[in-house]
This record gives C-alpha cells, sequence and structure tokens, in this order.
C-alpha cells in the first residue's frame, strides 16, 4: 500500500514548524478550563497486591482567587458514571486517589470556608480530606460504580451496561471542569454550559493538573491535557465544533477548544523495551447506558491511517480497529500495531473515521508510554496538523446531537435516584 501524499507533505510540515505558543485551538500545557486525564486503570485482582499500579490526580488552582473543581468519572465507551466538587483556595493543591475511590470509595472535600463567592448549597458536607462517600443511604453504590467501569450490568441503570467487558479491571477517563457552583450536574445537562461560562461551568483558565501513576517498583509523572475556554476563535460560534459539543447540540455554549486527528509517537521493542500508546477520542455521540450484550451503534471507531515506520523511514501500514472505544491503552510495535521487523520507530495516527456512511471527525488526544523492565515513563504525542476546533459541524452531525440533547431534557430518570456524593452522615476514614 502506497503512503498517502498528504502524510508526507504533513510530516515536512510538522519538521519545519517550532512548538506552539499557548493559545486557543492549540494543545498545549497551560492553565485551563477543563482538564482530561485521557485513561486509567483499577485492577481489582491485584487490590491488596504491591504490583497494583495507582493513579493520583494533582489538581492547582494557578490564580490567586479561589475555585471549584467539578471532577466527572467517565467508562471507555464515554458513559458519565459519578461526579463530585473540589474547592481550592488561591494558588492550592489538592489531590485524590483513582484507585481509593473505586476500591474503598473515597474522594477528598476540602472545607469550604462560608465567605466564597460560590453556590455551595449541593457541595458535599465532608470537612475532612479522605471522606468516604457511599454509603447505604445513596442508590448508587460502590458496586455499580466498579460494574460500571467493567462492563457489568449495573443496577442502578436498571441492568445495563455502560463499558466494554474488561474482567476485573475497571476502565475510563476523567474530566476536570472549572464551575461557579457545586452539582450533580454532567455536561449533557440543561444547564451545565451557558455562553461565557455563565452556567454551572465557567470559562476560568486557572486549573492544571498532574497524573502520577506508580507502584512499589516505579513512578512517573505527565500532565493532564489543557483544555482552555473562551469565546474567540469560532468557540463562541453556534454550529462550530467545541470539546463538549456533542453534548449541547453544537450550539458552542461550552467555549472550549478540542483536539486532532493526526498524531506520531516513538516506540521500540527490543532489549526489554515497550512502547504503548493512550488514545483518546471522540465519537461524536452523547452515548448513555444500553443494553448488556449489544455495542453501542457507532462502536466500533474506525481510522482512516495507521502507519508505523522504522529509522530509515520504510513503512508498515495497518488495518483493522486498533482504537475502537473512546479511550485505550495499545501496544505499538506488537499487537495490536504490529511493526513486523521493525525494531524501533515511529507511528503515524489519523484518527479521523474513514467510513463514509457516518458523519464523524478525528477529535482526540494520544500520549506514548516507554517502559524498560520495570522503569516507565509518560508523554505527550506529537501533534502533526491543526485541529477541527472552532470549525463548522457537518449539519447531520449537529442534528444527530440536538436530537440526543432532547431526549435527555426529557429526563431519563436518574434525576429520581439518589446519586448523591455526600451520606447522610460524613464519616471519616483512618489515615493508612
Amino acid at each position: 500500500m502506497i503512503v498517502r501524499k498528504s502524510l508526507i507533505a504533513i510530516s515536512l510540515l510538522a519538521a519545519l514548524t517550532g512548538p506552539a505558543a499557548a493559545e486557543l485551538c492549540a494543545i498545549d500545557n497551560v492553565p485551563a478550563a477543563t482538564l482530561l486525564i485521557p485513561y486509567f486503570e483499577v485492577d481489582f485482582e491485584k487490590r491488596h497486591s504491591k504490583k497494583l499500579e495507582r493513579t493520583k490526580i494533582t489538581i492547582v488552582n494557578t490564580n490567586a482567587a479561589p475555585i471549584l473543581a467539578h471532577v466527572i468519572l467517565w467508562t471507555d465507551l464515554s458513559v458519565p458514571t459519578f461526579n463530585f466538587d473540589i474547592f481550592l483556595t488561591g494558588f492550592d493543591v489538592q489531590e485524590f486517589d483513582v484507585d481509593r475511590l473505586f476500591l474503598d470509595g473515597v474522594i477528598p472535600v476540602a472545607s469550604i470556608p462560608d465567605d466564597v463567592d460560590f453556590d455551595t448549597s449541593e457541595c458535599t458536607s465532608c470537612s475532612e480530606s479522605g471522606c468516604i462517600n457511599f454509603s447505604p443511604g445513596n442508590d448508587f453504590t460502590l458496586k455499580d460504580l466498579e460494574f460500571a467501569h467493567i462492563g457489568n450490568p449495573v443496577a442502578f441503570h436498571d441492568g445495563q451496561c455502560m463499558a466494554r467487558r474488561s474482567g476485573a479491571v475497571a476502565r475510563g477517563y476523567i474530566t476536570i471542569d472549572a464551575v461557579n457552583a457545586c452539582s450533580r450536574l454532567y455536561p449533557n445537562d440543561s444547564g451545565y454550559f451557558e455562553n461565557g461560562g455563565t452556567g454551572v461551568a465557567s470559562n476560568n483558565n486557572f486549573l492544571q493538573a498532574t497524573i502520577t501513576t506508580y507502584s512499589s517498583k516505579f513512578l512517573r509523572d505527565v500532565p493532564a491535557f489543557a483544555i482552555e475556554a473562551g469565546t474567540s476563535d469560532g468557540l463562541s460560534t453556534e454550529g462550530n465544533f467545541t470539546f463538549y459539543g456533542r453534548y449541547n447540540g453544537y450550539d458552542a455554549s461550552d467555549n472550549r477548544e478540542c483536539g486532532g486527528a493526526l498524531w506520531s509517537v516513538p516506540y521500540r521493542k527490543e532489549n526489554k523495551f515497550k512502547t504503548e500508546a493512550i488514545v483518546w477520542r471522540d465519537s461524536g455521540v452523547n452515548q448513555g447506558p444500553f443494553d448488556c450484550g449489544e455495542d453501542p451503534d457507532w462502536y466500533p471507531l474506525d481510522t482512516t491511517q495507521v502507519v508505523v515506520f522504522d529509522q530509515q523511514e520504510e513503512f508498515r501500514e495497518l488495518d483493522g480497529f486498533p482504537f475502537p472505544a473512546e479511550t485505550q491503552r495499545v501496544s505499538v510495535g506488537k499487537k495490536p500495531l504490529n511493526s513486523g521487523s521493525f525494531r524501533s520507530g515511529w507511528a503515524f495516527f489519523n484518527l479521523n473515521t474513514s467510513s463514509a456512511e457516518v458523519e464523524r471527525f478525528g477529535h482526540g488526544y494520544v500520549m506514548a508510554r516507554q517502559r524498560y523492565r520495570s522503569r516507565q515513563g509518560d508523554a505527550w504525542g506529537h501533534q502533526l496538523a491543526s485541529t477541527i476546533c472552532g470549525e463548522q459541524v457537518p449539519s447531520g452531525m449537529r442534528a444527530a446531537a440536538q436530537r440526543a440533547r432532547k431526549k435527555n431534557a426529557q429526563g431519563s430518570g436518574r434525576k429520581s435516584k439518589k446519586i448523591r456524593a455526600t451520606p447522610a452522615i460524613p464519616r471519616t476514614r483512618k489515615p493508612e
């Protein structure tokens, strides 16, 4: 197969272009209104093992003014499962452990002063970090959270599923939004976004975060993807692409920039080296719980092109569906991205969908993970071209998003159940 001329042109352009300055519609490590933790895993079989790979998220408020951060957990098929709020004073730092949340129901809640200018009526009442926020008083249980992320039937959602089956490993991703008030809302709920950051979510580009993964043998840090908010560059123009566009009918009320389709990562598969790619994608679908045993209509996501190169620029183009879900961790150089006889080089991903039957787009983020024996490290993938950020959405795609938004506004019964994060009587967990 012949590599398309556009790929060669893009590669040459990337080589001649320096790092992008901090600006809207550019992927850069700057304070932002939304943070994306593109992938996490929690292995329930290793809960008592030293081999358990733990994930800790450290959130930083880079501004002197206090801020609220709304944390949302999503499955690997982009179904939202649980949310909670974290209060940060000026220049504050707060952290939470993803594994403790899933294994013990522990989320951090900082105390909120009475004089802050936020609506705190829906805030959690725990005043100490390490509160256990799941209790029999909630219909949504810790077991529901586990089953939601491993692909088992979820009692809270009437036995429907929310993820791919993954045995005992919970998978998903996390978004963190700067907000004006505590809430139990999700991006597809009415009032969460209003143009200019006047809804529950704000446009304050104050947040940064570090993703720390560690075990008894290694520790690594990588910044979360920063998603800035603003009203320029087409991000407030109705009908344009934005990060949360599929949840608001592409009315651009979230004002948030989005990712890109073309990425590259280096890889090695010799001398005990191993390379993995974490690939987050936007299906363009406002996905809810679905019948177990059946896949969502959009699954699996296809790709326009995946090519692996060796260090002499010989190439091998790959087929199949290497990135079928909204988030996944895949091997590069070995199955599913088998480089054959190539021992090291780089891989090119075009995340645009190639199907002409369904209007979708290549909004995504890629992170590379290099491993050498027990030593490991993370880095962002290198983006090769500009994004569809702020560009016009195809009419069919926008119409589908608007229908989904209208259906959601009619109510799915979720609000009639107790899905709060606070038990009736807050309990504190003893320090480890």
